[in-house]
């Protein structure tokens, strides 16, 4: 005889044992079996609220949770504002029961009164808070009667004590773009007249949402109105605030580069003329932006030129040094990358035809779009003639005087001598990159990208585009067939490695550099408005016109067996008068020679955080706080060091606690392992009295990547004594 004991399950208990979740009382079993809660394939791996668990499986992560995500605002408001939501919870009581239920432990959880009320507004009006969210999103820095001819005044308050951070991540409502894009268009339109200095304009970028494609126009208008010079200070403010501005690409904010003039290059200092990396540092930094400008602004520099000439001169002569030189030549590239294509078990090299470093931010904003980080930049030599037919062999092969066969015969050897004999796929095209299927076997794939040459050759103004809107298409789709690639790959992400390199670069000739004589040999040299170099054979050089070499040099390349010489033009110095509206190369300019190499990873780099302290704050002796007055304008500033070996920029800047307006900032670059101070003006309100720390939140960039870092200080608010009137009140 067994002793048994029969114990009764309702829909409750089976509901909690399946789920993992506590049940509340309001829900009954007659509630479980009409909503057929039993038949969802929902577990939770640990003991949760029956509310979270639901709300969690329909609506997303974002509705768990004791405190609302003070991050995720922007998502919990789109989300519960889909007409599909409000239609799936005007079916499901239950599931609406849940919201509400949770909606009242948020907001018992909640700390200031604004977010209590949003809270409220998000349960009971997630349509209507989120155009009110859209419109103070867009309108918060313009004039405070913006917001107010198009949200009820008894909302405003309420919106106005949400920080903007808040909103910062909102997808927008369409109506409320419609409506705040007409208030801005009125605004910019009355003051426009008034903006005359790059002061007042860079107060308009800072009131400026920065997330209208429309907004970026009115204030590039603003910029060509002629009404004041355009600073660079004035385009990285724009640029700042646009970032992320949706439909604005890299290409378009490139375009504002050219208006203004940057800063003219002063040559090199001193012995700098014989020191190959400060001829870098120099192309890189202070030569390119000028050269750009100088190109579409037409712009003839007499003392420039002779500058490029130097470097030319100086390039010719010691060619020879430069590459045998394993960290300076580009024929050393592949080889600097040996030990880590080794370490890889896929590795994707895309060799751009013809790359100049004037359009590097294009391609590597491309790559980082599509997910890779940047591990390593650093910038080559291209051996002359700056040209695909002699460079890129002796690129991929590594051998000056490489055996003659096409370019994937030139990879399996390199593969077989250099990198374990791994596995060689030669991709011609984009498309063979797209259909290619890797498989876990050790791989070297290099794609050979063709494309952007040629549209540097082409005339693209008389096509009614530019270069770098042409080279953005491009770029971009080799970024999201690279990231295909790799999403093809069973292997771990760890194990790939992405290499960019190009053979050599380009440059662009005003009509004012070229000089040019009729001769029926220079004719047939110089037949391709491509090559500004030319090919002559040893016998048949001293044929050539005299006032030919006078433009350049009689060029004999070492480490190289052949019965040529070439004429290499000095400078931007240019033979033939019909060339094309292009980009050439075949010279020896440093846009043409001097290229970037670099390397891409799918995970992250590993880079030290910098570290910041604030500088001269007044403090209470009794308890050492900073102290702060509300109501005040109110300066301070931050030192931060850079311990990484690049530099970065600080291209933002939020007090994340106590609330507070930020009305002025200098945002500085910091050299690597340097130091440099940003300044913040600010204006603490009201809300911020007896509260405890400052926290600062700053946004840099890095290798191209932005990333974030906190600051906190103990500190005391305090209220100033202004005898009934505030700063504030001072326009």
């Amino acid at each position: 005889r067994l002793t048994v004991r029969f114990t009764e399950k309702t829909a409750r208990d089976l509901l909690a044992d399946a789920w993992n979740v506590a049940v509340p009382d309001w829900l009954t079993d007659e509630d479980c079996a009409a909503m057929k809660l039993l038949d969802l394939d929902l577990r939770e791996e640990q003991p949760c609220r029956f509310e979270e668990a639901l709300l969690g499986h329909f609506l997303g992560a974002v509705f768990r949770g004791e405190r609302l995500d003070r991050n995720r605002i922007g998502e919990a408001v789109a989300t519960l504002a889909r007409p599909e939501i409000r239609v799936l919870l005007d079916r499901n009581p239950i599931l609406l029961r849940c919201l509400r239920e949770q909606g009242q432990r948020w907001v018992s959880h909640a700390d200031p009164t604004w977010e209590k009320s949003l809270i409220e507004n998000l349960i009971d009006e997630p349509e209507q808070l989120w155009q009110d969210l859209s419109f103070w999103a867009l309108l918060s820095g313009y004039p405070e009667k913006l917001l107010e001819y198009v949200v009820p005044l008894q909302r405003v308050k309420f919106l106005r004590s949400i920080p903007g951070e808040v909103v910062k991540a909102l997808p927008l409502e369409r109506k409320a773009i419609e409506e705040a894009l007409t208030q801005i268009e009125m605004f910019f339109q009355d003051v426009g007249e008034e903006i005359v200095s790059s002061d007042v304009f860079q107060r308009a970028v800072f009131g400026a949402s920065g997330r209208l494609f429309k907004e970026f126009k009115l204030l590039r208008d603003l910029l060509t109105s002629g009404r004041f010079a355009a600073s660079a200070e004035d385009i990285r403010a724009v640029k700042g605030k646009f970032r992320d501005c949706p439909g604005l690409s890299a290409a378009e904010l490139a375009t504002l580069d050219y208006l203004v003039v940057p800063p003219r290059p002063l040559p090199p200092d001193g012995n700098a003329f014989d020191n190959p990396s400060a001829w870098i540092a120099w192309t890189e930094k202070d030569y390119v932006p000028y050269r750009h400008w100088q190109t579409k602004s037409g712009h003839e520099d007499a003392e420039l030129e002779k500058v490029v000439q130097s470097f030319s001169d100086w390039y010719i002569r010691d060619y020879a040094i430069l590459h045998q030189s394993t960290a300076f030549s580009l024929v050393h590239a592949l080889g600097a990358f040996g030990d880590s294509i080794r370490n890889d078990t896929l590795s994707l090299i895309i060799l751009v035809d013809g790359l100049p470093l004037t359009f590097w931010p294009i391609f590597q904003e491309a790559l980082q779009r599509a997910g890779f980080h940047r591990y390593a930049l650093e910038f080559r030599f291209s051996p002359l003639p700056t040209d695909t037919e002699f460079v890129k062999p002796a690129l991929i092969s590594g051998d000056w005087n490489c055996p003659p066969g096409a370019y994937e015969t030139l990879l399996r050897t390199r593969i077989g001598n250099d990198w374990n004999g791994r596995q060689a796929v030669y991709l011609s095209n984009l498309k063979m990159l797209s259909d290619f299927m890797p498989t876990e076997t050790p791989t070297v794939a290099l794609l050979n990208l063709l494309t952007g040459d040629e549209i540097l050759h082409d005339d693209m103004a008389a096509k009614g585009t530019t270069h770098e809107e042409e080279l953005h298409r491009l770029f971009m789709r080799v970024g999201e067939a690279a990231a295909s690639f790799l999403d093809r790959w069973p292997g771990a992400r760890d194990a790939f490695g992405l290499y960019v390199l190009t053979d050599h670069g380009a440059c662009c000739v005003l009509d004012q550099e070229r000089q040019s004589f009729e001769s029926r040999i220079t004719g047939k040299l110089f037949a391709d408005e491509r090559r500004r170099f030319a090919v002559v054979e040893k016998g048949m050089a001293d044929a050539v016109p005299e006032n030919l070499w006078s433009l350049g040099y009689r060029f004999v390349p070492p480490f190289v067996k052949g019965e040529n010489v070439f004429f290499i033009p000095r400078g931007h110095s240019t033979v033939r008068s019909g060339a094309g509206k292009g980009y050439s190369h075949g010279g020896a300019t440093p846009e043409e020679v001097i290229v970037p190499t670099a390397v891409f990873k799918a995970t992250k780099v590993a880079r030290k955080a910098p570290k910041a302290r604030f500088m001269g704050l007044q403090t209470d002796s009794a308890t050492g706080k900073a102290l702060f007055h509300i109501q005040r304008l109110t300066r301070f500033s931050i030192e931060i060091i850079n311990p990484n070996p690049e530099g970065l920029r600080v291209v933002g800047a939020t007090i994340l606690w106590p609330e507070a307006e930020l009305k002025d900032r200098e945002l500085p670059l910091v050299a690597k392992g340097g130091t440099a101070i940003v300044s913040l003006e600010c204006y603490f309100n009201r809300s911020a009295l007896g509260q405890g720390d400052l926290t600062v939140q700053f946004v840099y960039e890095i290798a191209g990547e932005e990333r974030a870092m906190e600051l906190k200080a103990a500190a005391e608010f305090r209220s100033a004594l202004t005898g009934g009137f505030s700063l504030k009140d001072l326009k």
